[in-house]
């Protein structure tokens, strides 16, 4: 049973907690403020996305675990001529978010999930890749989750950015439609098969720094290589990271993390540094390093990793069908081919017409697998009719990688050819005609008029089924009323596309219905009954046609015994008279009734059988 009283009293203790914790972040807040001022440092501590969280939530947006290199390992430092590197006189900034063009990818968000080890290295190879392939500015958004799931380099509970590295070696990272991102550990099996085939990847990787970093090894890597996957030690204070300059002022250790340097300034005193905390942390997501921190407790700069050249720069791709010459049809379905080497990622495939593109079939399919590449392409079946059509397809990493078909091929846009009535027909009204026409390509519901003298004085289907197998066909109820005529035609148009359309090649004429020879046929009295005098009997009939009044004649033996004229024929097919049968006629068995169009004396008809008066 509801307890009011205790639900007010928990709810005044949540209360409480949360005014708490508010404050006691507010004071927190105000003391790395004044820590900040007190120390001269140049940066600007706020409320942020990752300060509010509770302390063990915002552990989960760290996750690096530190390599174990032998102390062995050589480095790019180590190398002489990268030495010199460093020695020659480097420019005083740089920043590859503005070094003629941008070639850093969107800020991403980790969430919560310690990968941002997998956010590092992927924003690495996707720099890579564009300063390789020379195609800034471009969002290649490649799939974190699968080094999550598949790399063996790491979970949600951190990882290594050398085995990262190594994996993005061989196989490498696909697009992030192929696992997006679910900031869980997941199964790889829930990638989209065959990702592999359609992977980015780098030809290798080296270290720039271990744990002995120094300023001018980080400013000549960026130079030489691009952006680098880097680490630093976060404290407390960092989460509260808004603007500035950070350099450490206060607060607890809280982890290793992964990040991506993308730029220095020397004026400054700073590197320029890409989070994975979402863009509503830090500068848009950025954030600016001194130098200093590199011999802090920060450690900013150990275990730096440079790219070497991105192995994505494709030699060449080769239309092979449609090619030239063939002729294809709206509607039907083309399987475009071509042949590729190196890894050209993904194909944009246009529609070419006169040498302009008309359509975009695909901004993005696979390139294929093992040099060869397909896309199944239905033609629309409104598609124009036309003799100069090509196929261009495009690397969507290098607008140079590119191939149009040789020569131009044909498509047969969606056609209706009227085969009946087509010209010299007679219809005659009140009979059904069947309505014929041919098809191609798939010109979907037809309508059909009639035409009289050019005009439309009837639609006699608005959405009839194009048919089956190129053959149509619609059964006309022309209506008796049908005015006659020797200058019809039928018009039959595709309701998808109003310029497919055809009409009989020449006139047809509709007649008006024959007029019925006329008829009659006594049904009553038409034998062996027994009629009584001083009664009125019902005598009636069917007909055909128009018989006209009819004359009604009492037939004793052959002899008539009473005439009745002008008598109504009735309606629908069928009359009555009733006939009073008077005291003074003869009784007898040999009565028959005969009826007779007053005006056509050959429309006759007598009972079959006589019939009694008593």
């Amino acid at each position: 049973m509801f307890n009011r009283k205790f639900f007010l009293a928990g709810l005044a203790i949540l209360c409480m907690s949360f005014f708490i914790s508010s404050f006691a972040f507010a004071g927190e807040l105000t003391d790395l403020q004044m820590r900040i001022k007190s120390a001269h440092a140049k940066w600007t501590a706020g409320e942020t996305n990752i300060s509010k969280l509770p302390a063990k939530e915002r552990k989960k947006r760290l996750g690096l675990i530190s390599p174990t290199v032998s102390p062995l390992v050589k480095t790019l430092s180590d190398n002489e001529s990268f030495v010199k590197i460093q020695a020659e006189a480097l420019p005083s900034s740089l920043d590859w978010r503005d070094n003629g063009g941008n070639f850093v990818t969107p800020v991403r968000d980790q969430k919560n999930c310690g990968s941002c080890w997998a956010f590092a290295t992927t924003g690495a190879l996707e720099a890579a890749t564009l300063i390789a392939n020379n195609t800034p500015n471009v969002d290649l958004n490649l799939a974190e989750q699968i080094l999550v799931s598949c790399g063996g380099a790491g979970d949600c509970g951190g990882g290594y950015i050398d085995s990262a590295s190594d994996f993005i070696t061989d196989p490498g990272l696909p697009f992030e439609s192929s696992y997006p991102y679910i900031a869980q550990n997941g199964f790889c099996s829930n990638a989209y098969p065959g990702w592999q085939n359609s992977a980015y990847y780098i030809d290798g990787w080296q270290w720039v720094t271990t744990t002995n970093t120094t300023v001018s090894a980080l400013k000549a890597a960026l130079n030489t290589f691009g952006p680098l996957v880097t680490t630093l030690q976060v404290y407390t204070d960092f989460y509260s990271y808004s603007s500035g300059i950070y350099s450490y002022t206060s607060g607890s250790y809280e982890g290793g993390h992964a990040v991506l340097l993308v730029g220095y300034n020397d004026a400054g005193q700073y590197f320029i540094v890409k989070n994975s905390w979402n863009t509503y942390w830090g500068d848009s997501g950025y954030f600016k390093i001194a130098y200093s921190e590199i011999s802090s407790v920060v450690d900013f700069g150990d275990w730096t990793i440079a790219y070497t050249a991105s192995g994505l720069q494709p030699s060449e791709v080769v239309l092979s069908s449609p090619n030239g010459g063939e002729t294809l049809t709206a509607g039907a379905t083309k399987t475009i081919t071509w042949t590729y080497s190196g890894n050209p990622g993904y194909f944009k495939i246009e529609l070419l017409k006169n040498g302009s593109a008309v359509t975009t079939i695909t901004s993005g399919t696979s390139k294929g697998s093992n040099g060869v590449g397909s896309y199944n392409w239905t033609i629309p079946s409104t598609q124009a009719s036309g003799l100069d059509y090509k196929i261009r397809i495009t690397s969507t990493l290098n607008g140079s990688v590119t191939d149009t078909s040789d020569n131009v091929f044909t498509i047969l846009g969606p056609s209706v050819t009227v085969t009946s009535p087509n010209g010299g027909d007679t219809l005659t009204a009140g009979t059904t005609k069947t309505i014929t026409w041919t098809y191609s390509g798939d010109p979907g519901y037809l309508k059909i008029e009639l035409l009289k003298a050019g005009s439309v004085v009837a639609t006699l289907n608005s959405y009839a089924s194009k048919g089956s197998n190129g053959v149509g066909s619609y059964n006309w109820t022309i209506p008796s009323t049908q005015a006659s005529g020797s200058d019809y035609k039928i018009r039959i148009t595709s309701t998808l596309n109003g310029s497919v359309t055809d009409i009989s090649d020449n006139f047809f004429a509709i007649n008006s219905p024959p007029t019925p020879n006329p008829s009659i046929t006594v049904t009553s009295p038409n034998g062996n009954e027994t009629w009584s005098r001083r009664t009125a009997k019902t005598i009636t009939w069917k007909y055909t046609g128009d018989p006209g009044n009819l004359k009604i004649e009492i037939l004793k033996g052959s002899t008539v015994s009473k005439t009745i004229s002008s008598v109504s024929k009735g309606s629908n097919g069928t009359g009555s008279y009733s006939w009073y049968i008077s005291s003074t006629q003869s009784t007898g068995y040999d009565y028959k009734v005969r009826i007779t169009s007053m005006s056509k004396s050959s429309v006759t008809d007598t009972s079959d059988a006589s019939f009694r008066i008593k």
